[in-house]
């Protein structure tokens, strides 16, 4: 009976989503460009995160966004209903005796100073990040073991490469992040990515002179981050996402 209740509760979501106009999502500047990844630059964002140990990909984020879910839906100290975004992050670090999982909500730029406080059964963490540069492969259909292992190995050989020619390497294969945007019902055009390591490693470092300038132009506090901050604002204000997604966000991994 529990599991049906909770079916139904994301059914009900589903039809929710449909009627949705547009999905908030973390504001990015792509500054390099290769066939199969490419670099972006993302502004200051903030996170909720649920960690999640000993299990599947698939149910690891299903357990994950279950709680997000409910914080969502007014289990906060505000009993705020805060608005669907995307994507939803699955990190995925291998230790001893298996792997451990964060799986992250991105808050909207409504709550990105103080969010509600979650109640503490769901055991979520606030997290801000700064602006950081990371490496990002998009893929397409649905994120299962099987294909995050492939995608994974496709984009370590692809930065290898890359950063070969810049005398350095990554020094970490092993931990990796999935971003999902769309929800179980959406059966084509999917989109998925994969982001090596943690969303701080330092690919700036490896950019050329005209990507580095693309770079400093649009870091936080020059002219132009300026004028794109103002820009956003009034997107927002008006509702209309800056950054829309092909369809709504993940709800539920296939199973």
């Amino acid at each position: 009976m529990e599991k049906l209740s909770f079916s139904l509760l994301f059914v009900s979501f589903f039809s929710f989503l449909v009627l949705c106009n547009g999905i908030e999502s973390p504001q990015f500047t792509v500054v390099h460009s290769e066939s199969d990844f490419e670099i972006r630059l993302y502004r200051e964002s903030s996170w909720m995160s649920a960690s999640v140990r000993g299990i599947s990909f698939e149910k690891a984020t299903k357990e994950g966004f279950h709680r997000l879910y409910q914080y969502i839906h007014g289990v906060n100290f505000n009993s705020s209903r805060i608005m669907m975004t995307a994507p939803i992050l699955s990190s995925i670090t291998q230790v001893e005796h298996g792997s451990e999982y964060i799986v992250r909500f991105y808050v909207s730029a409504k709550y990105q100073g103080v969010p509600p406080q979650p109640h503490s059964e769901l055991n979520l963490l606030f997290d801000k990040w700064t602006g950081y540069c990371v490496a990002v492969r998009k893929f397409s259909g649905f994120a299962r073991e099987d294909n995050i292992n492939k995608e994974k190995e496709a984009l370590v050989t692809s930065l290898d490469r890359f950063l070969a020619g810049k005398s350095t390497a990554l020094e970490d294969k092993y931990t990796y992040t999935i971003a999902q945007y769309n929800a179980s019902f959406h059966l084509s055009e999917r989109l998925n990515e994969i982001v090596p390591v943690h969303p701080r490693c330092q690919f700036e470092l490896f950019l050329d002179q005209n990507d580095r300038s693309c770079l400093d132009k649009h870091r936080p506090g020059s002219r132009a981050s300026t004028l794109i901050s103002l820009l956003h604002s009034i997107v927002l204000a008006r509702e209309i996402p800056s950054h829309p997604t092909p369809s709504p966000p993940l709800i539920e991994p296939a199973t």
